[in-house]
């Protein structure tokens, strides 16, 4: 789509669709629009990663032999949350 042609629609469709347009620029927006154009997309919330990668890394300490208390210490979480986590992980390698 023409930039101009984007930016006009842009003056009528609202805030949200400018905040996106900044965020992304121009290109990006049209690519979204041809991807996406009429439905629901969710985005992460930035800490979404970050608590992705911490649970690689306690599965991986458990694995190495760490106890769940240790774990819960050293991830600043509870014991019951280490727990769903590594069953979470063991359902999931026997599932597959």
């Amino acid at each position: 789509m023409e930039k101009e042609l984007i930016l006009s629609v842009i003056e009528q469709v609202g805030e949200d669709q400018k905040e996106i347009l900044d965020c992304v620029g121009i290109e990006c927006y049209d690519k979204l629009i041809k991807r996406f154009a009429g439905t629901s997309i969710y985005i992460a919330k930035p800490n979404a990663f970050e608590r992705e990668a911490r649970n690689l890394h306690l599965i991986k300490d458990y694995e190495n032999g760490l106890s769940n208390k240790q774990l819960a210490t050293k991830y600043g979480i509870t014991m019951v949350w280490v727990n769903e986590m590594i069953k979470k992980q063991f359902n999931a390698k026997h599932e597959s």
